[in-house]
């Protein structure tokens, strides 16, 4: 699974090195934050500076994204003493919005211009 940031108006998500494994979800939903038209950035971001950005209230909100999860908000963010507590399930959410598109992408909803469906 692998992990976006939305601090402000930009997402974040830690590259491809180290640890970040590639993805066809995290891929596809890269993909679909372009089309949103919503600047997202590979880069990476320490649990300090996702800390610091609660605290500076620029975090809004954290998700995770995987082949199981497809799209999945993050609630809370723990490390060592420290905790984040999220809102999750806000309409009209980054992570909400991705979700739903992909799976209208999916489902035949919408209109797959990326040619990742295979008709069978």
């Amino acid at each position: 699974m692998n992990v976006f940031f939305v601090t402000g108006s930009v997402v974040i998500t830690p590259p491809l090195t180290g640890t970040i494994l590639p993805g066809l979800t995290r891929d596809s939903v890269l993909t679909l934050l372009d089309d949103l038209g919503i600047e997202a950035k590979e880069r990476l971001i320490t649990i300090d500076e996702v800390f610091q950005a609660h605290v500076a209230g620029e975090l809004k909100e954290a998700f995770g994204v995987g082949t199981a999860a497809t799209v999945a908000p993050i609630e809370r963010i723990g490390y060592r003493e420290r905790e984040i507590q999220l809102q999750v399930g806000q309409s009209g959410s980054i992570g909400s919005k991705v979700r739903s598109l992909l799976q209208a992408i999916q489902t035949g909803r919408e209109p797959d211009k990326h040619d990742w469906l295979i008709p069978l």
